[in-house]
């Protein structure tokens, strides 16, 4: 079996090595056996840089072994032209909702930009490709739309838009699908999309009434997230190797036919490729730039890459990419550094997670360490787990379920002096020996019964919400990164969503409003109906030790897209009067009963607007102040009834002009009249 092996690895060495297809096939001709090969592995470990012979091994050796994997429920692809997505996920990391991401909506002096998806138009228009819609702003306030350019990228949804005083760049993900043919398959697919591809289109802006679509690049694979910085594009995306006319293996015979077209493909073809204006394809990434799970041996593979680029936006044809032969489920972006995660569930359903970071220097992309913590991160906001601050990582991970118990834990993690390492060191943790108490733990049995809802970093702070409606705010104080400790606890009647700090002394809440007394009710047989609302809340939390409530404001049957996107929230401090404005997208459904001939009737309406609050100084004599709403409407009446999502909804502000955007128009209000609105636009 020794022999077998290392006669199979030399071969394999020359396929790898060769340039022609029809060496390959002469090699794979002589394999006459599949070496052993382990199972496919969710890794945890740390990575390290290999060769592009080792590279390769392990991708083919992975594309194998998924193949297997495969012919028991194998993959359908599902390509549909005519999908519907019902919500964008714009990934941020700022500390407050600012910034170096990007999103469907960005302004200038002069103009406002939005990215426009074809799944929000009403039924009367045709357009099927996703754009750009540029608007002028003129001195009081007034626009006028100046320019719509089409991306000419049909079935695709744009996801982020980031300009400069020059250029556009915007990235769309094209929408294709697979799943398994057996409905009752209990295991799940590869994380990493099949049959997507992605887009990056670059306009140029320099006169925005001229503006033009001057590059498009098609990348293969899907932009998980991107970031600018400077002139510079950091986008990560994710690609699963597919080759054509490999059939569903019966019998040794027949994976071995399989194993061997597997080594007999040109490199180039399981690579993800980008592929410019002219059709004029070449390699996203190189073998020789890329890393594996550092405990991954000659018997290992995975078919999943996940590759880091950057691109200079005024000279798109500079590219440097990273990838990474490895699980790969989220990330996390800092303004120096991505933070690519991935979480592993055991046999006994505990979990393990890595984290692995880059760093952002110049254009290069630098493999700095991993570490391997205990839980996972949730499922809803989960970068939001994550704040580096002062070149350390804070993060909360979670262990157990909702019949075991639960286990939060805030880690303090840090680069080591030597940077050869290529580590993240654990610095602290909580709890500990010396702050035993649990985030999250019940006054009756001390358990831990809920999982987080909501977390938020700010500076030398951590605010951690739990689930239960019961459950207090825990503060954590992080001022000295080798102990932290829990402050003090903010209890409030039912549970938050969504965190934001506004000062050292001020901290926004926004819930699912639920009264006490109804609360009580769904913890018995009542079943009582409960009447929510989207609740908004001002804490003072001057006091660490003693937070406390200040004012709160609900809109009765609403709820707003804040609670699962936070960037649906706009933020803006008017100086120098020091009064913090909000706007806060909502909706509600409403229905509305008549008899007709002896019948009774429901009509449902939805209702979407903008809530404007405005908090007034930045102290404990703060107050918050409901302004009022702008409505999205359609003064038409020959437009058919269209009810896109408020998912997506946005809110920009220009001095005391509001601009509202639902689905793919605009509305413009005015900050002390929202009652005003002209629009659609």
């Amino acid at each position: 079996m020794m022999t077998l092996k290392v006669t199979l690895f030399t071969l394999c060495l020359c396929v790898l090595g060769c340039n022609s297809d029809k060496a390959d096939i002469i090699v794979t001709q002589n394999i006459h056996a599949i070496p052993p090969l382990n199972a496919l592995e969710n890794s945890t470990t740390p990575l390290k840089k290999v060769d592009r012979h080792t590279f390769q091994r392990h991708l083919r050796n992975g594309i194998y072994l998924r193949s297997k994997a495969r012919n028991k429920y194998p993959l359908v692809p599902i390509y549909n032209e005519k999908h519907a997505v019902t919500s964008l996920r714009y990934s941020s990391s700022a500390i407050k909702n600012t910034t170096f991401a990007g999103d469907r909506i960005k302004q200038n002096d002069q103009y406002i930009f939005i990215a426009t998806n074809p799944h929000y138009n009403d039924q009367s228009t045709d357009e099927s490709a996703p754009g750009i819609k540029i608007l002028s702003k003129y001195q009081q306030g007034d626009i006028t739309p100046i320019v719509y350019v089409p991306l000419m990228l049909k079935d695709a949804v744009i996801n982020g838009i980031y300009i400069t005083d020059n250029r556009l760049a915007a990235f769309s993900n094209q929408q294709h699908y697979a799943g398994y043919a057996s409905k009752n398959t209990p295991e799940k697919a590869s994380f990493f999309p099949v049959g997507h591809r992605s887009h990056l289109s670059i306009l140029d802006i320099s006169s925005p009434e001229q503006a033009i679509l001057q590059h498009t690049f098609t990348v293969d694979g899907r932009i998980i997230d991107s970031r600018k910085i400077g002139n510079k594009l950091y986008f990560l995306s994710s690609f699963s190797p597919y080759i054509p006319g490999l059939p569903l293996a019966n019998n040794d015979a027949e994976h071995l036919a399989n194993y061997r077209k597997i080594y007999s493909t040109p490199i180039a073809d399981i690579l993800p490729q980008i592929t410019n204006d002219q059709g004029i394809s070449s390699p996203l990434v190189t073998s020789d730039q890329c890393f594996i799970s550092a405990t991954s041996n000659d018997d290992d593979g995975f078919d999943g890459i996940t590759t880091l680029t950057v691109i200079d936006i005024n000279k798109p044809e500079s590219i440097t990419s990273r990838c990474i032969n490895s699980d790969i489920q989220g990330v996390y972006t800092s303004k120096k550094a991505m933070y690519l995660y991935n979480t592993k569930k055991h046999i006994n359903n505990a979990k393990t997670s890595v984290i692995h970071k880059f760093s952002f220097k110049e254009q290069e992309l630098g493999y700095r360490g991993s570490v391997a913590l205990p839980g996972g991160f949730g499922e809803l906001n989960e970068n939001l787990r994550f704040s580096e601050f002062q070149s350390m990582l804070r993060v909360v991970t979670t262990e157990g379920n909702e019949n075991t118990g639960f286990e939060h834990q805030l880690f303090i993690l840090q680069e080591p002096i030597n940077s050869q390492q290529k580590a993240l060191n654990i610095i602290a943790r909580l709890p500990n020996d010396t702050q035993p108490q649990k985030i999250g733990v019940s006054p009756l049995d001390h358990s831990v019964q809920q999982n987080i809802k909501a977390v938020r970093f700010d500076n030398n702070l951590a605010y951690i919400m739990t689930s239960l409606a019961s459950d207090p705010i825990y503060l954590v104080n992080l001022s000295n990164p080798n102990a932290p400790y829990i402050s003090g606890t903010l209890s409030i009647p039912s549970g938050l969503s969504y965190l934001h700090p506004i000062s050292t002394e001020l901290l926004l809440g926004i819930e699912q409003n639920t009264p006490e007394s109804q609360i009580e009710n769904t913890h018995t047989n009542d079943q009582t109906s409960i009447v929510q609302g989207s609740k908004i809340s001002l804490f003072d939390v001057s006091n660490i030790n003693s937070p406390r409530v200040i004012a709160s404001f609900t809109q009765p049957a609403a709820f707003t897209p804040v609670e699962f996107n936070y960037l649906a929230l706009a933020h803006h401090l008017s100086e120098p009067n020091e009064r913090h404005r909000f706007g806060i997208p909502m909706e509600r459904w409403q229905v509305k009963s008549e008899q007709q001939k002896n019948t009774n009737i429901e009509t449902w309406t939805k209702e979407n607007f903008l809530t404007l609050i405005e908090i007034t100084n930045k102290n404990t004599g703060a107050q918050l102040h409901h302004i009022g709403n702008v409505s999205a409407f359609n003064n038409s009446l020959n437009v058919t009834p269209h009810f896109p999502s408020s998912l997506d909804d946005r809110a920009i502000f220009n001095l005391d002009d509001v601009y509202y955007i639902h689905g793919n128009n605009l509305w413009r209000s005015f900050w002390y009249a929202p009652e005003n609105i002209f629009g659609p636009y």
